[in-house]
């Protein structure tokens, strides 16, 4: 009996340290967590989310540029024109008579083919790779500085904790996955012009901004929003590196970039047809509904201007009540809307704007508010023009139904604007609630 208590020792006392609960002067005793006999007990509850959360990003992410990275993917026609313009300028050519695989022309500024040169001298996968993996981070800026701005509360920690696996989600953005497929940059200028805006500070405020505008010219119009909400400086530095971008245009390509700024700019059918379904500017939805393909310029040229001259009131008003996300997303549509050009990839702007006016949800109360929302941001999620009948000019015989639907990101954008103004006169009022 003694022996076979001897034996039976060690397995009852493992047994009641770690799942029942032990006598102790006639006492119950709480037993010890199972988590202090595992090697990792002292992890803490926050790192234990860090850990998952970064996890989920890592792999998730990792997945994605596997996918995007087969011989069957996307082929990011768009890096491909960037390689070519690069190449160009790294062999004293002219990066405006090459064009990429696809037969692309190159339609950015001269700067722009200098900020690709390491693009070119890298293999075509490590280019593939590089861009990706830079445009996701971009999307992680975009969204986190758009839940800063919407729960301002939320330390950067603890916005990160939302803001990665949130950048995952997003990636399934209509603009966003055309982003990445096409290998564009939009998610990389919005990124540099939200961090210039929000989390730069000191006198290199401004940079990013002029850099974003001297690699493509639409950022361009920040500059104008630096200055109309007072912050000159700011404006100045903007301007600044934006001259500096095109006078090293000219040092590296002059004949090059006096044919850009001279010829090039001034025609936007280079960059392909204005009037196809997926081009949401002022120019190509006037177009469509006139159902001709060249709209008559005074009147897109007019309106353009009405708009920019309209978003710059509204941001310098929304700026002053205190709401600097919708002042920024008020000039991104804008620039969407005034310039030529602006395909639905162009269009990842919805996401620091789909916060702006979640903000307002949340204070003015009501589910009705909530549902528009919801609705307006599934119409930028899908891209619904992609299903209407499109190429050949098809898009000048469409029902209105269907030109509405293909007309909807830029018809969205108005009612953005329209928005933003009325909210902050209702602030301005008193009458912001229900």
């Amino acid at each position: 009996m003694n022996g076979e208590h001897e034996v039976d020792a060690p397995f009852t006392a493992l047994f009641t340290a770690t799942r029942t609960a032990t006598v102790t002067a006639g006492r119950w005793r709480k037993p010890a967590p199972i988590r202090a006999f595992l090697p990792w007990r002292s992890i803490t509850v926050p790192q234990l989310r860090w850990a998952v959360t970064i996890g989920y990003t890592v792999g998730a992410f990792t997945t994605i540029l596997v996918v995007f990275l087969q011989p069957w993917a996307p082929q990011m026609i768009d890096l491909d024109v960037y390689r070519a313009g690069a190449s160009a300028v790294l062999h004293g050519t002219d990066p405006y008579r090459v064009a990429g695989p696809a037969g692309l022309p190159f339609t950015y500024p001269v700067f722009a083919a200098m900020v690709f040169v390491p693009f070119a001298l890298l293999p075509e996968l490590a280019a593939r790779a590089t861009l990706t993996v830079a445009s996701f981070a971009a999307l992680i800026v975009i969204c986190q500085v758009s839940l800063r701005q919407l729960a301002p509360r939320l330390s950067h920690r603890q916005a990160a904790l939302i803001s990665l696996p949130a950048a995952v989600l997003a990636v399934l953005a209509h603009p966003m996955l055309d982003t990445l497929s096409f290998g564009q940059i939009n998610l990389i200028l919005a990124a540099m012009v939200l961090a210039d805006v929000f989390l730069i500070t000191g006198p290199g405020r401004g940079v990013l901004v002029g850099l974003a505008a001297g690699i493509k010219l639409t950022p361009g119009l920040f500059i104008v929003y630096y200055l109309v909400t007072g912050q000159r400086r700011e404006a100045l530095t903007a301007a600044s590196a934006a001259g500096v971008t095109v006078l090293a245009g000219f040092a590296v390509q002059p004949h090059a970039a006096w044919a850009y700024w001279s010829h090039y700019l001034l025609d936007p059918g280079r960059a392909g047809g204005v009037t196809y379904a997926e081009n949401q500017s002022i120019l190509a939805v006037t177009a469509r509904l006139m159902r001709t393909t060249q709209a008559p310029s005074w009147l897109t040229l007019s309106l353009s201007a009405v708009i920019v001259v309209a978003a710059a009131v509204i941001a310098r008003r929304t700026n002053r009540a205190g709401d600097e996300l919708t002042a920024v997303s008020v000039i991104a549509a804008a620039a969407l809307l005034a310039s030529p050009i602006s395909w639905t990839h162009h269009w990842v702007w919805f996401l620091p704007a789909t916060a702006a006016v979640a903000t307002w949800c949340h204070r003015a109360g009501g589910r009705w508010r909530w549902w528009l929302l919801i609705a307006a941001a599934c119409v930028y999620w899908t891209g619904p023009m992609r299903y209407m009948p499109k190429n050949d000019l098809r898009e000048l015989t469409q029902n209105p139904a269907q030109q509405l639907v293909t007309n909807s990101f830029a018809l969205l954008a108005l009612l953005f604007l329209v928005w933003a103004a009325y909210t902050t006169r209702s602030r301005a009022t008193g009458n912001d609630r229900p």
